[in-house]
């Protein structure tokens, strides 16, 4: 008898569940989002992804939304871009444009090959401001880039799927 009742409150949950989760299914599928709306999605979550104010970036995205229409799915997956795996890449090619605009950061000269933690202070203290703005110059050529090539190649590829 428990055992029967058991089964045919979890067939019903299950029941309700996929309900709810064919529903939702539904309601996103049913909402219609312009080729534009879906790649400019695509293109401000790559733009904050690659801005340097991490850990920040989903928040500033989330401060962006509620003044854009785009899709927001689209911009709240896109903006992973930025994560800790690729951090150290993404800053590396930010400092590279960075200091080509910047002249003083280009004297900058690391050893890779014997950086330890006291080398890093001393790097920061000597050099931090140099590095930080060469970051910052690169992050936001690197990211107004990177969110016009975004959408460039998005809307193409949307259209002609259509």
């Amino acid at each position: 008898m428990v055992k029967k009742i058991i089964l045919v409150i979890s067939v019903n949950i299950k029941n309700k569940i996929s309900s709810l989760l064919k529903s939702l299914k539904q309601k996103l599928s049913a909402k219609n989002y312009s080729t534009h709306e879906k790649a400019f999605g695509a293109a401000l979550g790559i733009s904050v992804g690659l801005l340097p104010v991490s850990p920040f970036q989903l928040v500033l995205l989330a401060g962006i939304m509620p003044f854009v229409k785009c899709y927001r799915a689209i911009a709240f997956i896109t903006v992973w871009i930025a994560n800790p795996i690729t951090y150290v890449f993404i800053y590396a090619g930010e400092f590279a444009i960075g200091s080509y605009f910047f002249k003083s950061a280009r004297d900058i000269d690391i050893d890779f090959k014997h950086l330890t933690l006291r080398t890093l202070k001393k790097l920061a203290v000597d050099d931090g401001p140099e590095i930080i703005f060469a970051i910052l110059i690169g992050g936001v050529i690197l990211s107004v880039t990177s969110g016009i090539i975004t959408y460039m190649v998005t809307r193409f590829i949307l259209t002609r799927t259509k």
